[in-house]
């Protein structure tokens, strides 16, 4: 065994899934993976991750070797990576060369080791970029107060917010939200505290349908619309904003 890597096993044997020493490469693959030791919670929280990124269309590849932080890093950990992408029996894979642009994960657990008395939920991302020749000129520009709050209810509703919010982004038009929460009256709290002048409503209904309720706060009408022209129907509303 390399002395390299028996200092890695006195410090963590978690150490050695970063190794890569080439005499290490067959015993990473004959290890025990991960997937294999989910607890049932773990289980299904991995499950939803991966049904959100089968919604939005975003190529992924599984990989058992990521090792986080255990004194703060819990559930899925990820990179980025660029690189051109081509399908190949049914699957994404990545051609030409890769490079790792960011790394994630979150930190379920971490607000009680603070002294917070609840667990809240938290991601971080750290991104990596290379040092340009020449400085970048920063301009910041007045947030626009989103004049929208989209509620969701229900599993289906839950999974189909992504994509509908991604939708608004595109169109450049803000909305608040409150996707960590599944209760209807709280979410419509919120956007009443928030004071905006309309809601755009998902339930389990209206997911199936493939639409939205979108509801005025001042005159209480609404109108149901179809996802695909919910954002030329707002432009249509005159609140349209840059962002």
């Amino acid at each position: 065994m390399p002395q390299e890597v028996r200092q890695l096993l006195k410090k963590d044997p978690f150490n050695v899934w970063q190794c890569d020493h080439e005499k290490w490469i067959e015993i990473k693959k004959r290890a025990p993976q991960s997937l294999s030791y989910l607890s049932e919670n773990s289980v299904d929280h991995f499950r939803g991750v991966l049904e959100y990124l089968e919604t939005l269309d975003i190529p992924y590849r599984i990989n058992p070797n990521l090792i986080g932080q255990r004194q703060y890093c819990s559930h899925t950990l990820f990179e980025i990576k660029s690189g051109e992408t081509e399908t190949k029996d049914g699957l994404p894979v990545v051609a030409g060369q890769e490079e790792i642009f960011a790394v994630g994960t979150r930190h379920n657990y971490l607000a009680r080791k603070i002294g917070i008395k609840q667990d809240i939920p938290m991601v971080s991302v750290n991104l990596r970029f290379k040092k340009p020749s020449v400085s970048p000129k920063l301009f910041f520009k007045n947030k626009p107060v989103p004049k929208f709050f989209f509620i969701q209810f229900g599993s289906i509703a839950k999974l189909k917010s992504l994509p509908v919010i991604e939708s608004l982004r595109q169109a450049r038009i803000p909305v608040h939200h409150m996707l960590t929460s599944d209760k209807f009256v709280g979410q419509l709290a919120s956007a009443e505290s928030l004071k905006t002048p309309f809601v755009i409503i998902m339930g389990q209904k209206e997911a199936l349908e493939n639409s939205v309720v979108v509801r005025h706060m001042g005159t209480r009408s609404q109108q149901t619309i179809d996802v695909r022209t919910l954002p030329q129907y707002l432009s249509k509303l005159g609140v349209h904003s840059v962002i």
